[in-house]
């Protein structure tokens, strides 16, 4: 069923559909967002060579000005549902197309790093092995230390095991063996247990995996812990007035639009919602970090902002587990990058001296 499909391969699905019914004009909204910039290429590629042929015609919605660039004749800038701009490709660079996006003349800010004296292990992972839902092992033995103010990335083609590694350590889904030892102890992802250890999840399609739709802003932002003071008295008499004043403190710290906590959280844009989520798991002290796929459909502003925040977060000293299919963002996060294929880890390199040919054969099992 395509909705037991990772992100990814829903998107690759999605991408075939379309050529398949060999439609004249093509309208595609983020298509390559968890693509490998492999598998980007080629799916832009071919586009492109369809659109030479005049067989097709594309109007492609993206963030990623590398792929506008290389891929696209001309271009046209929304920002907040208007126009601001336009032009040929040609005539254009990337730092124009960004300055049009946000309004003001933008790069992307360098993330600065804390180098920390000593490499003390916070989560380490032993022989792990998972079944999904039907029964099949899809996490194969695999090892995985990571330390404390380190980002960890793990790259892959969707549907490698990532997503069940998130699940059994944001506590959705059991292991079949193995050992997950946290700070030298012992771990079962029970929600004390997540508590007293400080960690913290920021699931792929948070609306879907963290959020309630329906319910408010200020709700959602309580769930971790609105049966705890200040949120609750006694354990179980919540106060509205207190998850409206916190939900207030969070919302203008981590910029969340619109700035009303009785807001449905399913109203607010897909940046908005991943601001909402950062800014709950996030406000807390934080050792352990487990992110997946944060930045996929977001804008270029939204994707810095967010970037910045978990680059901040492995500063203070937090051990980061990063699962994205975007390998750009891998790299340029990570102080170090693994490669999950047939779920189990296949190669490790740091990201500052990460070679994308190797890392893309190793992605796509081709390592001969």
């Amino acid at each position: 069923r395509v909705s037991s499909l990772a992100a990814g391969e829903k998107q690759k699905v999605e991408i075939l559909k379309q050529l398949a019914l060999r439609n004249r004009i093509l309208i595609l909204d983020e298509p390559t967002s968890v693509l490998t910039p492999h598998e980007a290429d080629e799916v832009l590629g071919h586009l492109r060579a369809m659109t030479l042929a005049q067989q097709v015609s594309v109007l492609i919605i993206t963030h990623k000005l590398r792929e506008v660039a290389a891929f696209a004749d001309e271009v046209t800038v929304l920002r907040k549902g208007q126009f601001v701009g336009s032009g040929n490709v040609s005539e254009l660079n990337v730092s124009q197309m960004a300055e049009m996006m946000v309004g003001s003349e933008v790069t992307a800010k360098p993330k600065q790093r804390t180098v920390l004296s000593k490499k003390v292990p916070k989560l380490i992972l032993q022989d792990i092995r998972v079944k999904d839902d039907i029964g099949v092992e899809v996490v194969r033995g695999l090892h995985l230390t990571i330390h404390e103010g380190e980002i960890v990335g793990v790259a892959g083609v969707s549907g490698n095991g990532q997503r069940e590694l998130v699940e059994i350590l944001s506590g959705q889904r059991q292991t079949t063996s193995g050992t997950i030892r946290v700070q030298d102890q012992p771990f079962q992802p029970t929600r004390e247990k997540i508590m007293r250890h400080k960690i913290f999840c920021l699931p792929e399609e948070p609306l879907q995996n963290t959020c309630v739709g329906r319910m408010t802003v200020a709700e959602n932002l309580a769930f971790r812990n609105f049966d705890r003071e200040p949120h609750a008295v006694g354990g179980w008499l919540i106060s509205r007035p207190a998850l409206r004043r916190s939900a207030f403190g969070l919302i203008e710290r981590y910029n969340i639009k619109p700035p009303y906590p009785d807001t449905p959280i399913q109203s607010l844009s897909g940046g908005n919602i991943q601001r909402a989520v950062l800014a709950r798991e996030l406000s807390a002290e934080v050792e352990i970090l487990i992110i997946a796929n944060p930045c996929f459909g977001l804008d270029f502003l939204a994707m810095e902002e967010i970037r910045l925040q978990i680059v901040a977060a492995r500063n203070h000293g937090t051990a980061v587990l990063l699962v994205s299919e975007d390998l750009d963002e891998i790299l340029e996060l990570s102080d170090r990058t693994v490669v999950m294929f047939n779920g189990q880890l296949v190669y490790e390199t740091t990201s500052s001296g990460a070679d994308l040919a190797i890392i893309g054969r190793h992605m796509t099992g081709h390592t001969t």
